[in-house]
């Protein structure tokens, strides 16, 4: 995708902008209408700038990291910086 905007004038560009802002504000006034399941994008939701009172209230399932998980990413990361202070000396 990259190469087919670099290929793009400048026109096209901004017209390619305006149709994606189109998009934007079509779907968030889906989502206002359909309040069990927004249909806004997760990449898009900075760029449409939502406030609280413009998002239907959906309650978001909490992410939750296991004990394991938690002590394997402890003991990644140790081993990096035992790595990183190993290599400092030299």
């Amino acid at each position: 995708m990259d190469n087919t905007l670099r290929n793009l004038s400048t026109t096209q560009l901004k017209r390619a902008l305006q149709i994606r802002e189109q998009i934007d504000n079509l779907e968030l006034e889906l989502s206002r209408l359909s309040l069990d399941e927004p249909v806004i994008r997760k990449a898009r939701k900075s760029k449409l700038m939502l406030s609280e009172e413009n998002v239907p209230n959906v309650k978001r399932k909490k992410k939750v990291m296991s004990d394991a998980q938690k002590a394997a990413i402890s003991a990644a990361q140790r081993a990096r910086w035992a790595k990183f202070h190993a290599n400092k000396g030299k």
